[in-house]
């Protein structure tokens, strides 16, 4: 501790008082100084006042910053435990029936030269385009049949690239189907090959 000048709010410890020596050591502020020469006026926290000399009032040594008490932190909830998920299991994929023409084998000596294949694709008038006719066992449908065009396309293109494919269909498919059908089957080329689609006669017996 030490004895400088002191100021009015300024905190120090009343030290070498001799005939109150129980104010040693108590802890109080400057309000100010005193009328006599060489003392100050301090207050106690409990509100007494003294006048006290300079030489009996020193400053509170600096006291180390209060390191702040750590916050218990709550304690957490366990966590459940989830039973292992159960992938719901899988129905076997639907068997589609194998394409017409996967048995289909050439003879030797045309394997390497270049076919042309002539299709037919039959869509009935009234129809919609479905996989099966609806409570007619091995009927298939016009979906199921332009499929097979294209399985078939796409088979033999990548096989043989210089090989070229005409389908026939009947004239009572209007021409926006088509349109649509032959996209499909070019799709089904992948840069092999060639396709041509042409309209038989409308009033022709389909096939």
């Amino acid at each position: 501790m030490t004895t400088a000048a002191l100021f009015t709010g300024d905190r120090v410890i009343i030290a070498g008082v001799t005939k109150r020596p129980e104010l040693n050591g108590v802890a109080v502020i400057v309000t100010g100084e005193a009328a006599s020469a060489g003392r100050f006026n301090v207050q106690c926290a409990d509100g007494r006042v003294f006048s006290l000399k300079l030489q009996n009032l020193r400053h509170e040594p600096p006291q180390p910053p209060q390191s702040q008490p750590s916050q218990p932190q709550p304690p957490q909830p366990p966590q459940p435990q989830l039973p292992p998920s159960k992938q719901p299991s899988q129905p076997p994929p639907s068997k589609q029936p194998p394409p017409p023409h996967a048995s289909v084998e050439l003879p030797s000596s045309l394997r390497d030269a270049p076919i042309l294949w002539s299709l037919a694709f039959v869509w009935p008038k009234g129809c919609g385009f479905v996989e099966s006719f609806s409570g007619k066992s091995g009927r298939h449908g016009p979906a199921w049949y332009a499929r097979c065009v294209a399985d078939l396309v796409q088979t033999r293109s990548r096989a043989r690239a210089a090989d070229c494919f005409l389908v026939h269909t009947h004239g009572s498919i209007c021409e926006s189907h088509r349109a649509a059908l032959e996209r499909y089957w070019r799709a089904a080329l992948r840069g092999h090959g060639s396709l041509f689609v042409e309209a038989c006669d409308a009033g022709a017996s389909p096939f």
